[in-house]
């Protein structure tokens, strides 16, 4: 029999035949989000939860503040009470992104529901019975094998923050998405194109988009553009309060553009929703940084200090100090006056007794040293002169290519902690460039190249690069500190 409500905006209750009704909300997860659920996707959230439901594989790539984890809780919420003795995954990289972010926005939902919904409810799993339920768990924890204990008739998997999933998590999915009604979802900011996320959107298989912060409510409504935002015109355009407050807004994205260029990185990703141009000689892919930043790693190990001196007006004297792979800023001034950067640099020693400190030796470096190596830490100073010969001379152009390569190895192997709120420090890594000499040497990019393309001394990352510096080229250190050599700059 037809029902007459088949038409779109039917509530649920004008619906008497109840295979309809199933069919009806299978089909349109906004139909089913707007009448049990009580919410409003906006237009693309709601062609994106289509897609889910009309291909085997979608994939999102965005800038901030789409609201990702809310369309990707709402699409977990879709698919499992629609589909009976069905499975759902979630994963990311991290347990706050899992637990904190994506389950609390289910854990909403779910209690929130305008139709009050069955199951039981925990921090990261809903059972509705023992063959029919979501649970979620970080994927960098979680042995790729075990996905094959994964089945379903009905199965789909959510994979936020996507990026940050590798290659072997990746085929652990695949391997549980062989049924004909399974589904995979991949949300996430696009910072490396050299991962299974990005390598999907070479895909012509997949059903793909790419969101910005301009398709969003807040920009739509009014018509804001990158132009208007470049230009400073945006704020002559809105003429009402914001329609969605706790998306991205306008006045978020001319912050991002005065901080950083419209070429950078950070810009590229977080708010054209794009994969960096720079990312085939970007020395640490953003995806690394971001998995750094959510990660907490044990503090057991050394003390060391990584210092870079500030040298111009513009400049900062930053210290970092590293307690196993923990690494944070700890004192950051605008000070040319050496005695002054002394007087710092010993205070903080003091109060974190560290085994070794790492210095800058190049310029005005040298002074700070020369005083330094006059007070009760005399034995824990290295003069760093990183435009010297590396260690591995076959394979680094100076000592600069080679502190680097080793913080790269860092954030590649997980074995590095940076501060999740030192946004500056993630721009400066994200920026850096490296390159292969005509001899197959490593090169970073020199400071006065950087300058050329607008971007600003990458100070905190000096001092990082510095604070990670390797006990072997450590010992090397000591025999030419020893011997009072000292050269030029880290800009070489």
């Amino acid at each position: 029999m037809t029902d007459a409500a088949e038409s779109s905006g039917a509530p649920i209750g004008a619906y008497k035949n109840k295979q309809n009704l199933l069919v009806k909300s299978r089909s349109n997860p906004t139909w089913w989000i707007r009448h049990v659920l009580g919410e409003k996707p906006w237009p693309v959230q709601s062609q994106i939860l289509q897609s889910i439901a009309d291909h085997r594989e979608t994939n999102v790539r965005s800038g901030h503040g789409i609201g990702k984890s809310w369309l990707a809780s709402r699409a977990v919420m879709w698919f499992l009470y629609n589909f009976p003795s069905s499975l759902v995954i979630t994963t990311a990289p991290t347990d706050r992104q899992v637990r904190g972010i994506l389950w609390k926005e289910i854990r909403t939902a779910h209690a929130k529901s305008k139709i009050p919904l069955g199951g039981k409810m925990l921090k990261q799993q809903l059972n509705i019975s023992p063959d029919w339920m979501a649970m979620g768990f970080t994927a960098n924890d979680y042995d790729p094998d075990k996905f094959q204990g994964f089945h379903a008739e009905h199965c789909l998997v959510v994979v936020d923050e996507a990026c940050g999933i590798s290659d072997a998590i990746d085929q652990g999915i695949e391997s549980i998405l062989s049924s004909q009604h399974s589904r995979l979802l991949r949300i996430g900011n696009p910072t490396n194109e050299n991962t299974p996320f990005g390598r999907a959107f070479k895909n012509a298989a997949c059903s793909n988009f790419a969101v910005s912060c301009f398709d969003t409510p807040n920009f739509t409504k009014y018509g804001i553009t990158p132009e208007d935002i470049s230009t400073n015109r945006w704020e002559n355009k809105i003429h009402s309060p914001l329609p969605y407050p706790t998306l991205v807004t306008p006045h978020w994205a001319r912050a991002q553009y005065e901080k950083y260029s419209d070429d950078s990185p950070i810009w590229q990703a977080r708010v054209l929703g794009q994969f960096p141009d720079n990312q085939d000689n970007a020395l640490i892919p953003m995806s690394w940084i971001d998995e750094a930043k959510n990660r907490t790693v044990n503090e057991d190990g050394i003390c060391t200090f990584g210092v870079d001196i500030a040298r111009f007006g513009s400049n900062e004297t930053i210290v970092i100090m590293r307690k196993g792979a923990k690494a944070r800023v700890i004192g950051a001034w605008n000070d040319s006056n050496t005695m002054a950067s002394v007087g710092k640099i010993i205070e903080l020693a003091r109060q974190n007794n560290p085994e070794s400190i790492f210095v800058d030796g190049c310029g005005v470096g040298g002074g700070v040293i020369d005083r330094l190596k006059e007070s009760e830490f005399k034995r824990a100073v290295v003069d760093v002169n990183v435009s010297r010969s590396a260690t591995d001379k076959n394979r680094f152009l100076n000592e600069r290519a080679e502190l680097y390569w080793n913080l790269r190895e860092r954030f590649e192997k997980g074995n590095i902690d940076i501060d999740p709120r030192d946004e500056d420090l993630a721009v400066q890594l994200a920026e850096l460039q490296y390159t292969i000499d005509s001899k197959g040497k490593i090169k970073i990019e020199s400071k006065d190249e950087m300058r050329r393309r607008g971007i600003l001394s990458p100070d905190k990352a000096d001092a990082l690069a510095l604070a990670f510096k390797s006990h072997r080229e450590f010992i090397t250190d000591l025999v030419v500190s020893s011997a009072g050599l000292r050269n030029s700059p880290w800009g070489v």
